[in-house]
């Protein structure tokens, strides 16, 4: 599997975003999954076929052409990090700047 390269790979994460994603991520830790998943709106898991295309292909290059749902950590406003749940433990796939591995369907339109 290789994470650290293609459009949300972590080479392209910015120094400074890396050190904000990592310090979110940390208030993660201090949570369990069922306090995390009760909000619900911004973070939860979503199913695979949900996803854009150029996001199902890349899990197909990666090897995780498998998988049937991915979860989502919404860190800012377009900014999300995708990763799987293997029981307690979240693995980091992708980062998202600009949410558009599953955009979200605009409101009041």
């Amino acid at each position: 599997m290789d994470g650290c390269n293609g459009k949300w790979g972590w080479r392209r994460i910015p120094e400074g975003a890396l050190w904000d994603m990592l310090s979110k991520l940390r208030h993660f830790e201090t949570m369990t999954w069922g306090e995390i998943e009760r909000n619900n709106k911004r973070d939860h898991s979503t199913e695979v076929h949900k996803l854009e295309k150029p996001a199902r292909h890349r899990l197909g290059e990666i090897g995780l052409s498998d998988e049937e749902t991915l979860f989502r950590f919404r860190l800012s406003g377009t900014v999300r990090v995708w990763g799987r749940k293997h029981g307690h433990i979240f693995e980091v796939l992708w980062y998202d700047p600009d949410h558009e591995i599953c955009p979200s369907p605009l409101r009041n339109t």
